[in-house]
């Protein structure tokens, strides 16, 4: 947020400690015992003295009023005054009540301090003289200052005793003194000294007894105060972590844009070409220019000054400037004074960074290059796709959807700057990408963006299925409906049936579709769809599907294997429902009598027991258990048996 990021160097301990800088923050010992006063209020009272001043200006009128007397009353009317002064009539109170009614406006003072404070740092943040970091050194030193202070006010407060025991003897002294004055004395004027000497005294005695009652408010004070410097430094380093954040994302987009090498990092969505060298190098220069700095540093604190009303403060400023709207102002004044710098530093239009068209900038590295203008667009198109992530477990050969009609549609277009000044490059280019797209592709150009080219790859007509975070649902549709409440499930989830008489919303699986295909296959071979046949050529025996068409006529039969456990591989999904359908048909046509299932369900076992004979017998074959779970599912579901 100002020319360079490392804090300059000041002495806050020692500034903290200048006299005009206590006395002008309201801090001072005589501001603190409130010989100054701190409140608007006192401080606009044009009869509020100094505690020294106070005392000189009543003992002075006091000795006005007694010199008038004989000598020998001088004393006591002097004790008797000092005395009614300081207990009932100091600030029109008495000094100990005075302290008492003040005390109850503690926290006003405390306010009024810190607020003087954090206004003037708060102004010289806002103009430039000093970064939030060094605000924040400046009121640690401020804290430690004030903590040190207030471990010696228990000091003071003795000194100023002790002060107070010699004063005593001092007068008492002096009373001894004056009355053992002859008349001698009293003609050459030595009485007059004396008393001159015992008013001196019994002012600094009265000045002492006003400070002591002043250092123990002060101490009071000073607690209070530590704890709302210690809040006014947590909302300032709140403000400066904010800031910190936003230079650290600024520092952090800087160098990402300007890492690499010109053979741009072409994988993500945003495939940057320019010479990061030339970059890094104008973004050094930038840096120098010291006046350039400043005065973007203050139209940016300016705005975000202005967004905190009419009285600003480091908890406004922590509570109404939120990350996005500093990043926003950034990019904003940054952007502007960055071109404006550019186009005052960068002469010839050959050194330019900005401003410049993709076109000229390619055209300048690819012209009598084409066989590299075609490579580095060949490389762009191997990551060109769409936002979506597809399956392939879920396309695979079912892109089709079962009707041999493809459900997955492309469209890919190219927007490009239009040049009036590079027409053969332009031709060049096009022809360089219509011949890497091996899709028909659409070449468009536009007046908008001069520097970029927009490659569009659309993706339409698809099942949601072909999605790969759909699969997610697929996952929690399964669970549920085979759960432990399978059936309640089933319901909620169809509300008509069990969810079988719809097709499947997905590709169906290796495994999945050997369990579908096997009690059909089971049925087709029970029934005589399907035949043993020996091959023409090589006379082994093979499973058959004999088929007809739609008109009853023989159509071309289906190789299915040798064995059926070969058989659940070699068919197709669109095979599998025809094989289904024609199951289905036959059943309900030749075997509706429970006798005929029966019958039926003999031929099934015969089928299984030539399965059993395909895996040598062995029960525990993987294989061949599909076949049994097949026969149990063909029983129940096909042919309704329990």
């Amino acid at each position: 947020m100002g020319f360079i990021n490392i804090p300059s160097v000041a002495n806050f301990e020692e500034y903290v400690k200048r006299n005009e800088i206590q006395s002008k923050w309201k801090i001072s010992d005589e501001h603190l015992c409130l010989s100054r006063g701190i409140l608007p209020e006192d401080g606009a009272d044009k009869k509020w003295k100094t505690i020294p001043a106070l005392w000189e200006n009543v003992v002075t009128n006091f000795v006005e009023v007694i010199k008038a007397n004989k000598a020998e009353k001088w004393f006591d009317e002097l004790a008797k005054l000092c005395k009614k002064q300081f207990i009932e009539d100091f600030r029109g109170m008495g000094v100990r009540r005075f302290y008492q009614v003040k005390s109850t406006a503690r926290e006003d003072m405390v306010k009024v301090i810190v607020a003087g404070i954090q206004s003037e740092l708060f102004d010289q943040w806002k103009n430039s003289e000093l970064s939030l970091h060094e605000v924040s050194l400046l009121m640690t030193s401020l804290i430690a200052d004030t903590e040190d202070r207030l471990g010696q006010i228990d000091g003071k407060i003795a000194r100023a005793r002790d002060k107070e025991d010699n004063c005593k003897v001092q007068i008492s002294k002096k009373r001894q003194d004056f009355d053992r004055c002859g008349l001698v004395g009293k003609m050459v004027g030595k009485k007059w000294d004396l008393f001159h000497a015992q008013v001196e005294l019994m002012q600094q005695k009265y000045v002492i007894m006003t400070l002591i009652e002043g250092f123990l408010f002060a101490k009071s004070l000073l607690l209070n105060l530590i704890d709302e410097f210690n809040r006014l430094n947590r909302e300032i380093a709140n403000c400066a972590a904010l800031l910190t954040e936003a230079v650290a994302r600024c520092d952090f987009g800087m160098k990402e844009r300007c890492k690499g090498s010109f053979e741009a990092d072409i994988h993500g969505h945003l495939v940057k070409f320019h010479d990061y060298e030339r970059v890094s190098k104008f973004a050094a220069r930038l840096v120098k220019q010291q006046s350039a700095q400043k005065s973007q540093t203050n139209k940016i604190r300016s705005v975000l000054v202005a967004k905190l009303g009419n009285e600003p403060s480091f908890a406004l400023f922590s509570e109404r400037i939120h990350i996005s709207f500093l990043m926003k102002t950034l990019e904003m004044i940054c952007g502007v004074d960055v071109m404006k710098a550019h186009d005052t530093l960068i002469d010839r239009q050959e050194d330019r960074l900005f401003g410049m068209s993709i076109i000229e900038k390619l055209k300048q590295r690819f012209e009598s290059d084409p066989s590299g203008l075609r490579d580095y667009i060949e490389k762009l198109l191997c990551y060109t796709g769409v936002n979506l992530t597809f399956d392939k477990d879920e396309m695979g050969e079912k892109a089709t959807n079962g009707s041999g009609k493809e459900i997955l549609s492309s469209a890919f277009t190219i927007l490009i700057p239009r040049s009036q000044t590079s027409l053969g490059f332009v031709a060049q280019l096009k022809t360089a990408f219509s011949e890497s797209v091996e899709a028909e592709v659409e070449i468009i150009e536009t007046d908008h963006k001069i520097n970029e080219i927009d490659l569009i790859n659309v993706k339409s007509a698809f099942p949601l299925r072909f999605v790969k975070q759909v699969r997610l649902l697929k996952e929690e549709y399964l669970r549920r409906i085979t759960g432990s409440d399978a059936e309640n499930s089933r319901f909620l989830l169809h509300l008509e049936g069990n969810g079988s008489q719809h097709p499947p919303l997905y590709a169906t699986t290796s495994d999945e579709k050997v369990n579908e295909t096997i009690p059909y296959l089971l049925m087709a071979r029970a029934l005589k769809l399907i035949l043993s046949m020996p091959d023409r050529q090589t006379g082994i025996s093979k499973l058959v599907w004999p088929r007809k068409n739609k008109w009853g006529m023989d159509d071309v039969p289906i190789i299915l294997g040798e064995t059926l456990i070969e058989t659940p591989a070699v068919m197709t999904m669109e095979h599998i429902h025809e094989l289904k359908t024609s199951v289905l048909d036959r059943i309900a046509h030749d075997f509706p009598k429970l006798d005929e299932k029966e019958q039926l369900l003999h031929e099934i076992r015969k089928v299984l027991l030539a399965v059993k004979n395909e895996v040598q017998g062995d029960v525990f074959d993987p294989q061949y258990q599909k076949f049994i779970e097949g026969s149990k599912s063909a029983i129940k579901n096909i042919l309704r048996l329990s």
